[in-house]
């Protein structure tokens, strides 16, 4: 009985000591990122005006493929708005509206969030050398609850990161735009150690990870070493929750390590014959090579090619650590026929 009361005690202290520290903690939070991006002001800004544009840059949008938008006022201005309907619990419901919109200078928008505490965010344009400079910023009031002040510590990193990923996505649609040049070609034959796996669009980055170390992990064991460009085939890929990407990816070796190579597990060897493709270029962080894909498609339609493979994405500067992600080159293959 004696222990219980000393827990029962030691946990009021803590309560009490946690209780006194909040009330020195700040209600009010403030979150900010800023990126430059190779674009004059308009297209940049014309990416926030325009509200649908922000399905294919935010980040919120893709956390749940089946969330439901409904647009009201204005498709763009003061006044434009949407609220959004989801059944996961870190997406919820909720309201955005472009409250001030200043041309090529700034955008703020308010968000209401069904059952917690609303919020002010601001969209900044400034011209910089090199192009224009977006800054994204976030003011939440956390009002006197411990609990929400104590979940305000941690808003600046969880936010923080979601900004990061939309200036980069933003990034990426005003710098490539109209640059995409698809071509007809003939890949030649590849012979590579391939490790595939499945996962979810939610989770595809991690395991997408996992499987990159295992493969590796396998070359550098066996003495393998890689000839060329490191790829990986999308064999089916959903962003429907619930459904899931077929994903291989595969490291180009020599005839001799391929015909020697013992494979075991997840491991396999990947033989691709000489194959007639529609290929484009992207450079960007891998993320945001929908908008290649999406231009090959327009491209399939255009002259009535018919996709008869699975298509690749070839990493031309393979994960490169002394590269920005804004410089990778990745190759995008559409087996055609």
């Amino acid at each position: 009985m004696k222990i219980l009361k000393n827990i029962l005690l030691g946990i009021i202290i803590l309560l009490a000591v946690l209780f006194v520290v909040s009330l020195f903690l700040p209600s009010k939070i403030f979150v900010q990122r800023s990126m430059v991006m190779n674009a004059p002001a308009s297209t940049v800004f014309e990416q926030i005006n325009v509200l649908k544009n922000w399905e294919k840059w935010s980040p919120w949008h893709k956390m749940d493929s089946n969330m439901l938008l409904t647009y009201d006022g204005p498709e763009s201005g003061v006044g434009a708005s949407y609220t959004w309907s989801s059944e996961m619990k870190n997406v919820g419901n909720g309201k955005l509206t472009l409250s001030g919109v200043w041309p090529n200078d700034s955008i703020i928008t308010n968000l209401e969030f069904d059952g917690q505490n609303n919020a002010v965010s601001g969209y900044y344009l400034k011209e910089v050398e090199g192009g224009t400079e977006l800054t994204i910023t976030m003011k939440v009031d956390m009002g006197n609850n411990p609990f929400y002040k104590y979940m305000g510590l941690l808003l600046d990193k969880y936010i923080g990161e979601d900004y990061i990923k939309a200036l980069n996505n933003i990034k990426t649609i005003v710098e490539s735009e109209q640059k995409f040049s698809v071509i007809e070609m003939e890949a030649p034959e590849v012979k590579a150690i391939s490790i595939r796996f499945k996962a979810s669009i939610t989770d595809v980055g991690e395991k997408f990870e996992i499987a990159y170390a295992e493969l590796m992990d396998y070359l550098t064991k066996n003495n393998i070493k890689v000839k060329g460009a490191l790829f990986s085939v999308a064999h089916a890929w959903s962003e429907v929750e619930g459904e899931f990407c077929d994903l291989e990816i595969a490291a180009p070796v020599s005839e001799t390590d391929y015909a020697n190579a013992k494979v075991t597990g997840d491991i396999a060897k990947l033989l691709i014959p000489p194959t007639k493709v529609a290929c484009v270029d992207y450079y960007g962080p891998h993320e945001g090579t929908g908008i290649a894909h999406e231009a090959v498609g327009r491209w399939l339609e255009e002259k009535s090619m018919v996709v008869s493979g699975a298509p690749r994405e070839i990493y031309i500067t393979d994960f490169n650590a002394s590269l920005t992600p804004q410089e990778f080159h990745t190759k995008i293959y559409y087996p055609i026929k």
